[in-house]
């Protein structure tokens, strides 16, 4: 732990460019609840104004496929609706920030364990599931358009690490790619129908910390499909391996010409008192506000010495909006993770994060 510690001493902040970026997508849902979000003074203020003033520069929302109906029955698992995250991009731009928009495809959480097509696409052939598909996301770009929120950067599918739109589009070791490619290239291509090149396509895995298989993935996408960006989930509590962030990271940057995003992370404020598990035996980091500083502080010093300085590079973290109240004491522990404590007020992180969003002297 100490030389973990030691090399943090070490690393030289790059000349690169680093986007500040966090996940809020669920504030709306926080604020229905009651919260209040309060600077590190304890004044009530905006939550996108407080990312601003700390030079958070980058909004990430997710998007699911799940209508209104759906969302009223169950906001946590299905809220992330058109219409919220329409209206989250109005506040967005309001503030005069970026945004990136995440395509889970899918009524509820994407990721490498779920990947659920959309209810009213369950019965659909492949061929009417690839159209649906592309003109799902054409069409869903067209109303960011419209309203003239355009985002800067998007995901086409959440934590795709097995593929996507199971089982049609499932992926494994000794499975066959064509479907996945032929829905990924779907995704891609509707983007730049609508946008051209006007915004930046990421595809997101979570082999932060496992070159082979991160390796083993890139090698048949990269050159076949059409996008800009790898973004990497790297969590403490799962791919507890810096020392394999750190190479990871080396090798996408010798290998590909793209840039690369840590598209999700996270780190408690305080110890989770329902789980047995340390993050601090991994990080080497106390589950503390000063901790929760430092990881931050630490993950973007890896990012930025570990790929091209030419290119922009990018950390956004996840959960920043959780906020226990009375009434909803717990979600799962990613209250813990949050830039708030139990009261709604700033903690020490949302500077420290911020600094990577500020210009380079």
């Amino acid at each position: 732990m100490k030389s973990i510690k030691f090399l943090l001493l070490l690393l030289v902040t790059s000349a690169s460019a680093l986007l500040a970026g966090v996940d809020i997508s669920f504030v709306e849902m926080f604020e229905s609840f009651g919260v209040i979000y309060r600077d590190e003074q304890g004044q009530p203020t905006d939550l996108f104004q407080i990312m601003k003033d700390n030079s958070i520069n980058i909004i990430r929302l997710r998007l699911f496929t799940a209508n209104e109906e759906q969302a009223r029955t169950d906001p946590y698992s299905h809220g992330n609706t058109l219409n919220r995250t329409l209206r989250l991009a109005r506040r967005i731009k309001t503030h005069a920030l970026q945004f990136m928009l995440d395509f889970h495809y899918s009524d509820t959480w994407a990721d490498p364990s779920h990947q659920a097509k959309p209810s009213t696409w369950a019965n659909l052939t492949f061929e009417q599931l690839t159209n649906a598909l592309y003109n799902y996301t054409r069409d869903t770009l067209r109303t960011f358009v419209e309203q003239d929120t355009i985002p800067q950067y998007i995901q086409i599918g959440n934590e795709i690490t097995y593929g996507m739109l199971w089982p049609d589009g499932y992926v494994g070791l000794n499975n066959s790619w064509t479907q996945f490619m032929t829905l990924l290239n779907a995704a891609s291509q509707a983007v730049r129908t609508v946008l051209k090149n006007q915004t930046k396509i990421v595809i997101h895995i979570t082999y932060s910390a496992d070159w082979p298989n991160a390796k083993r993935f890139l090698d048949h996408v990269v050159g076949n499909i059409d996008f800009d960006i790898i973004g990497l989930s790297f969590y403490s509590s799962s791919h507890n391996n810096l020392t394999g962030l750190r190479y990871c990271l080396e090798q996408i940057s010798l290998n590909y010409d793209k840039q690369i995003f840590i598209a999700e992370t996270d780190y408690r404020w305080k110890e989770d008192r329902y789980t047995n598990d340390s993050l601090k035996n991994v990080t080497g980091f106390d589950e503390t506000p000063e901790g929760q500083m430092q990881y931050a502080e630490y993950i973007g010093q890896i990012l930025t010495n570990s790929t091209d300085k030419k290119r922009e590079t990018g950390v956004f973290w996840w959960a920043t909006e959780f906020v226990a109240t009375k009434d909803h004491p717990r979600f799962g522990g990613h209250e813990l993770q949050s830039f708030f404590d139990f009261n709604g007020t700033a903690l020490p992180i949302v500077r420290a994060f911020g600094k990577f969003g500020q210009p380079k002297s």
